[in-house]
């Protein structure tokens, strides 16, 4: 026999906070410079349940019904319907967990970029995060830079078409958003190419091609949903 478990999207709100903040808990303790995002995609039924820490971000992108409209599905098509916020101190809710707890933050001249400043015991000096929110990161965890994550819940009855991309700020910082989906509407829903080649491409694409000056790092997932 079989037996349909109704779940409440609280607990499951619950379940992804905890394996988050316990994921945090049980790093390595004695990796003081270690941090990282974290982002986490659950689907269950119709509901997707995306929790994200740091300033990754998540997308959903969704295309047309192919039976609503009298032509072929164009990559212009497609709309990103949610996206995830990235944890920065110049949040006004960030910023103000952070200075609550005697913490400084250093936001530039037109209010686009932060950073959360502390005095490393490990690097003997003053060393700054761009995130409000990350998971490691130990010497700022004492000025509030927490592992809890925010969790949305996507009804994707809404949205039968679509596909997920989930990527570090590397990656979403070089281009609009647009043109991410709108590259990989043409692997999920219009074209043949293999989605794992479309995103080589897309990251070969994005990549600086000079070697001077710093990069970011680059990481990405893609899967239709």
């Amino acid at each position: 026999t079989t037996t349909n478990l109704v779940v409440d999207d609280s607990l499951i709100i619950k379940a992804l906070n905890k394996t988050i903040v316990e994921v945090d808990i049980h790093g390595p303790p004695n990796f003081l410079l270690g941090g990282s995002t974290a982002t986490i995609a659950l689907r269950r039924g119709s509901k997707l349940y995306i929790a994200n820490t740091g300033d990754s971000q998540t997308a959903v992108v969704a295309l047309p019904d192919p039976t609503t409209i009298d032509r072929p599905l164009s990559p212009d098509d497609a709309v990103i319907v949610y996206k995830t916020r990235p944890h920065k101190a110049n949040d006004p809710d960030e910023y103000a967990r952070i200075v609550a707890l005697n913490g400084t933050v250093r936001i530039n001249a037109d209010a686009h970029d932060s950073r959360v400043i502390v005095h490393s015991v490990a690097a003997r000096e003053d060393i700054m995060l761009a995130m409000s929110r990350s998971l490691g990161d130990w010497e700022w965890k004492p000025v509030g830079v927490i592992a809890e994550p925010t969790i949305d819940v996507i009804d994707l009855k809404q949205h039968p078409h679509a596909f997920l991309i989930a990527a570090s700020d590397g990656v979403w910082g070089t281009r609009r958003d647009q043109f991410f989906a709108k590259q990989f509407s043409e692997s999920f829903h219009v074209g043949t190419r293999h989605p794992l080649h479309q995103c080589w491409l897309v990251i070969n694409d994005i990549t600086p091609k000079l070697k001077q000056g710093y990069r970011d790092d680059m990481t990405a997932v893609v899967m239709k949903l």
